[in-house]
């Protein structure tokens, strides 16, 4: 039994750590249930406490996977498969008897590793899962080998894994590659950032307070100054009182323009379930694939469930050119804000033209007492303030984030007859010093407005500047830090340990861009242009079977490599520690004690202790020296002396032949 418990622990950690990473996709009852096995399986087996029957085990697992479908609506789907193996896996932990049990419950820490593949592949999440195939693997060896100790498996593991890893980057080069990746049809909505076609005043607020990475931008040079860098999303033209939508515009190919200050840049966009690329505005073009809309905005026909990386070129100077017959940049719903209106056609009665009217509304946030906040109050009491949106923003609270402003300022303009519609998308992003690009986070959600003017077109008009300019100069999160009273962050930034964080984020941000560059972003256009160098015309025919074979010669050559290796090195250990194991084994067989073919060293062991406990000391302390030395390579010329003395020393009294059964 104590045997059994050493084994078992390794077990239960190899499946507490494989799972680790799913406990934010799969239920959080699942969650719960799972690392409540984990704890009673790990101090049960040392403190003796009662293990359920099969038949109570049987009726966890019914009302597991009950619980599962409902949780999922009635489908099972990637998140409740995951969530299903999660849960097999904690209750396998239960009724480990066997040697089986112990390897089929390790087989199944392999499938929680590899499903983690449907929710992330970013470079921490990779790491992650190496180290789970690292923990899982040496917990297999220590279960085949119990006698090695608990550092010798994980040496042992790491050395496979080192050995393996050349055969891993050949395949992962010359292998033909799935166009769009193996694991982007399977991605869920965990990987949704919360952008969407549609805006309401509080959505981007709660959208700022995600500091998680949405695209990353390489220029080709110095990027333009960071007032321009806004990273245009969606237009939006249909408003009902609350929403901005894009509405049931047909997409049409937009009109091509020139400008000045030219900028052209690479973008790496996150997985986030919409259709929609992000472009420095104004954008003259993206890649190939992508649908160029009339409103100067770009999208692509499947939603973005995977990295994609493309190209694009703008123009911080531009005239966009005159205006279509569309009426939807003047609609506006009837009888709501009335207050409003009557404030736009007044000011726009005082104004000599389009542009001055604009600077008074532009004036009016400037001169009144609104304020910027990620924490704007609910809508007043009365009827009238919850029907008439803009007129409690601009007459009564005055507090509110970009939405507001944006939705706000889009309603005067279109009162007082001038075009205009709101745009959503990103404002800002952190230059990395390392690597030079910028990273754009969801923290940089922004809306922002454009009115068209017969001399401009359209032109971008940013009211939230109006009240916060440093909005514009600074990112979110440090609009994020001003709010919080006791912020951890603040309070670190001027010390040398916050200047450190700093460097390290930057440095972490610019691996991670490197890692979805040339990993993530190995494509087959790239592994075509490596077959081009090594000789294989990507286009012919036979180009798929030449690089797999070409990666079979690889691995060969790195097999072999390792195999002359261990030939090569010296063999009077292996052989003396060799002779010293058949000696022993010859010993046990005359006093009618004989191995079975294949029975390995610590099976054997336990038989033999089983069956004759008299001599079970010394075989157990022959068979822990043999394992270290054959398996563990922990030993020393001392320990293989040791062992041929014991064994020399060992003579076991002969007594009746006991016959070797299956365990």
């Amino acid at each position: 039994m104590a045997q059994a418990d050493i084994r078992a622990r390794p077990i239960a950690l190899a499946v507490c750590l494989c799972t680790l990473p799913h406990i934010f996709n799969i239920p959080p009852w699942t969650a719960a249930v799972s690392a409540g096995l984990w704890v009673y399986a790990f101090f049960a087996r040392g403190r003796g406490w009662p293990f359920p029957g099969g038949r109570i085990l049987t009726v966890l697992a019914f009302f597991g996977f009950a619980g599962i479908l409902a949780s999922q609506g009635g489908g099972l789907g990637t998140d409740g498969a995951v969530a299903l193996l999660s849960l097999m896996a904690a209750l396998k932990i239960l009724e480990i008897r066997t040697h089986r049990d112990r390897m089929l419950t390790l087989v199944l820490c392999y499938f929680l590793i590899v499903s983690g593949l449907f929710f992330s592949n970013s470079l921490g999440a990779t790491l992650y899962m190496f180290f789970c195939v690292w923990c899982a693997t040496a917990a297999i060896i220590h279960v085949n080998q119990p006698g090695m100790g608990a550092r010798a498996p994980l040496r042992l593991s790491g050395v496979l894994m080192v050995q393996a890893l050349p055969v891993m980057a050949a395949w992962f080069l010359l292998f033909p590659r799935i166009q769009g990746g193996l694991w982007s049809r399977f991605f869920t909505h965990a990987q949704k950032t919360g952008f969407s076609s549609e805006m309401s005043p509080g959505n981007i607020a709660d959208l700022a307070r995600n500091t998680a990475a949405a695209f990353r931008v390489e220029f080709e040079g110095e990027p333009p100054a960071r007032r321009h860098w806004y990273w245009r999303g969606v237009a939006l033209w249909d408003y009902d009182g609350t929403t901005w939508r894009i509405g049931d515009r047909e997409a049409s190919l937009g009109r091509r323009f020139s400008g000045k200050g030219r900028a052209a840049y690479t973008v790496s966009l996150e997985p986030n379930g919409e259709r929609w690329l992000f472009a420095l505005d104004m954008p003259s073009g993206v890649f190939a694939r992508a649908v160029h809309r009339d409103d100067h905005t770009f999208y692509i026909r499947q939603p973005v469930t995977q990295r994609l990386i493309y190209n694009a070129v703008s123009y911080t100077q531009y005239n966009t050119g005159p205006l279509d017959a569309d009426k939807a940049a003047l609609a506006l719903p009837r009888g709501l804000n009335p207050k409003t209106r009557e404030l736009a056609q007044r000011l726009r009665a005082e104004s000599k033209n389009t542009d001055q009217y604009v600077q008074k509304i532009l004036a009016y946030f400037r001169e009144n007492p609104f304020y910027y906040t990620l924490k704007p109050p609910l809508p007043g009491e009365s009827a009238e303030y919850r029907q008439n949106r803009v007129d409690e923003f601009l007459f009564g609270s005055r507090r509110g984030f970009c939405g507001h402003y944006a939705s706000a300022f889009a309603v005067a303009m279109r009162a007082a007859g001038v075009p205009c519609r709101v745009v959503a998308g990103y404002q800002g992003g952190a230059r990395n010093p390392y690597g030079g690009h910028v990273t754009v986070r969801q923290s940089d959600a922004h809306a922002w407005c454009e009115v068209f003017t017969e001399e401009k077109g359209w032109t971008r008009v940013d009211p939230t500047a109006a009240v916060a300019p440093g909005r514009i100069l600074m990112d979110a999160s440090q609009i994020l830090e001003a709010e919080a009273a006791l912020d951890i962050f603040r309070m670190l930034r001027g010390t040398r340990m916050g200047q450190w964080m700093n460097t390290a984020g930057f440095g972490w941000d610019y691996i991670n861009s490197r890692w979805n560059l040339w990993v993530m972003g190995y494509s087959q256009r790239e592994q075509a242009g490596l077959w081009s160098r090594l000789g294989i015309d990507p286009g012919g025919i036979r180009a798929p079977a030449k690089a797999m074979g070409l990666a079979l010669c690889a691995g060969a050559v790195v097999a072999f490599s390792v195999a002359l290796f261990h030939a090569r090195r010296p063999g009077t250990r292996t052989d003396a520690v060799g002779r010293a194991w058949e000696d022993f084994c010859g010993k046990l067989n005359r006093a009618g004690l004989t191995r079975r073919p294949g029975q390995g060293p610590v099976d054997y062991m336990e038989t033999v202790s089983r069956a004759r406990p008299d001599i079970a000391r010394e075989v157990r302390g022959i068979t822990s020296i043999y394992t270290r030395l054959r398996y563990g390579r922990g030993g020393s010329a001392d320990s293989e002396r040791s062992l041929a003395l014991l064994v020399r020393r060992f003579n076991p009294p002969a007594r009746r032949r006991v016959k070797q059964g299956a365990e």
